[in-house]
C-alpha cells in the first residue's frame, strides 16, 4: 500500500478528509498486496490452488527488503506450511504474512488457511482448485504521524496524540479462489484476490453538518495469471514437468489489482541442487526491474536469494529489493501418488 502522509494545519484537516475521500470515491487512490519476486518459493501466495501441490509437507521462508535506499521502505516476511492428503485428493496449508511499510508507520498481517482438491482429467492432465480464507490486520502508528501544527520554529517534532477522524487499526475477513492446469510439460493457472472486496479505510464514520459520511476504501480485487512450460535439458523428455531436472522453464505471470498491474517474463534452469534464473519486470506504462535470482538445495533444505535491479527512471535512488526464501521439505512415506504432483520451477 502507499502512504501518502499530508502536513497541515488541524483546521485544514476536515478538508483534506474531504478531498481525500472524493479521491475514495473515483478510485484514485489503490492499494496494493505486497509482492515477492521469487514467486515459486512462495506457491501459496501466488496461488492458493498450490496448496499441498507437490506432495510432500514442506515450510516456506520468505523475507523481501524493497528499496532499501529509501527511509520508506517495505519489509514483507512470509511463512507457511501445507500438506498434500493423497488419500483425499486433497492438501491444506496456512500461511502467515507481515508487512511493515514506512518504518513502522504502517503495519499490516494476514493469517490465511487454504484448501486445494486435487482433479486427474486423463493420464496426462491434472486441474487444482483452491481457496483461501484470511483474517487481516492493519495498524497505523499515529506516533510516526506528524502534521503541520506540530512542527516547532526550530524545526523540532512534538505529537499531540489528536489525529483527528482516524482510527489507528482495522480489521476484516478475506476470500480468494485459484485453479492450476498442467500437464508433464506445460502449467497455467490464473487465480483471484480479495474476492469480497473488503473494506480496510482508516477512516470512520463521522457527520457534517447533519450528514453522516461512511467513507471506504474497498481492497481491489487483485488477478493472477501465470503459466510456464518445462523442457528436459538431458533430453528426458518423457517425463517432463513430474522430473526433478535438469530442465529450463519459461514463465510468465501477469498481475492487475485496481490501476495497477505487472507483467513477468523469465526463465530459469532447475536440477536436484542448484537453481537460477532471470526475470524481467514491467508494467502497462515502464519497465520496472530485471530479477536476478540464485537457489541452492542441500539435504531437504533449499535457500535462494534474489534481487531486483530497478530499470526504470528510479534507478539508483532505491536500492532495488532483496529477497531470501527457504524451503524446508518435512520427512514424508514416498508412495505411489494417485495424482502426479506438479513441479513447478523452485524460484
Amino acid at each position: 500500500m502507499k502512504i501518502y502522509v499530508f502536513v497541515m494545519n488541524r483546521s485544514k484537516l476536515l478538508f483534506a478528509f474531504l478531498i481525500i475521500l472524493s479521491s475514495l470515491l473515483v478510485e484514485n487512490l489503490h492499494a496494493q498486496d505486497p509482492t515477492f519476486s521469487q514467486f515459486y518459493s512462495n506457491p501459496m501466495y501466488l496461488n492458493p490452488a498450490l496448496a499441498g501441490g507437490e506432495g510432500c509437507p514442506k515450510i516456506h521462508v520468505n523475507q523481501r527488503d524493497q528499496w532499501p535506499s529509501l527511509r520508506g521502505q517495505f519489509l514483507t516476511t512470509a511463512v507457511s506450511f501445507d500438506k498434500n492428503l493423497p488419500a483425499i485428493n486433497s492438501g491444506y496449508g496456512i500461511q502467515m504474512v507481515y508487512d511493515n511499510a514506512g518504518q513502522g508507520l504502517l503495519n499490516s498481517m494476514k493469517v490465511s488457511g487454504m484448501y486445494s482438491y486435487q482433479l486427474k482429467i486423463n493420464k496426462k492432465s491434472y486441474v487444482l482448485a483452491g481457496a483461501e480464507l484470511a483474517y487481516n490486520m492493519k495498524y497505523l502508528d499515529e506516533d510516526k504521524l506528524v502534521f503541520g501544527d506540530e512542527i516547532g520554529p526550530n524545526g523540532q517534532t512534538f505529537t499531540s496524540n489528536d489525529i483527528g477522524n482516524i482510527s489507528t487499526s482495522t480489521n476484516f475477513f478475506d476470500f480468494s479462489f485459484g485453479a492450476v492446469g498442467y500437464t508433464q510439460k506445460f502449467y497455467l493457472g490464473f487465480a483471484a484476490h480479495h474476492l469480497t472486496r473488503p473494506d480496510d479505510s482508516f477512516f470512520n464514520t463521522t457527520s457534517v453538518n447533519s450528514i453522516i459520511i461512511d467513507p471506504q476504501s474497498r481492497l481491489p480485487i487483485k488477478y493472477t495469471l501465470h503459466g510456464g512450460a518445462n523442457f528436459s535439458i538431458t533430453g528426458n523428455a518423457r517425463r517432463g514437468i513430474i522430473a526433478d531436472g535438469p530442465f529450463m522453464t519459461l514463465g510468465v505471470i501477469y498481475q492487475k489489482q485496481g490501476a495497477a498491474d505487472q507483467t513477468n517474463l523469465g526463465v530459469s534452469v532447475t536440477n536436484k541442487s542448484l537453481s537460477g534464473g532471470v526475470w524481467y519486470r514491467m508494467n502497462s506504462e515502464n519497465a520496472d526491474a530485471i530479477i536476478l535470482i540464485a537457489g541452492y538445495t542441500v539435504s531437504n533444505v533449499t535457500i535462494g536469494y534474489s534481487y531486483d535491479a530497478t530499470v526504470s527512471d528510479l534507478a539508483g535512488e532505491t536500492g532495488g529489493a532483496h529477497e531470501l526464501s527457504l524451503r524446508f521439505q518435512l520427512p514424508c512415506k514416498v508412495k505411489k501418488p494417485k495424482i502426479e504432483a506438479i513441479t513447478c520451477p523452485k524460484f
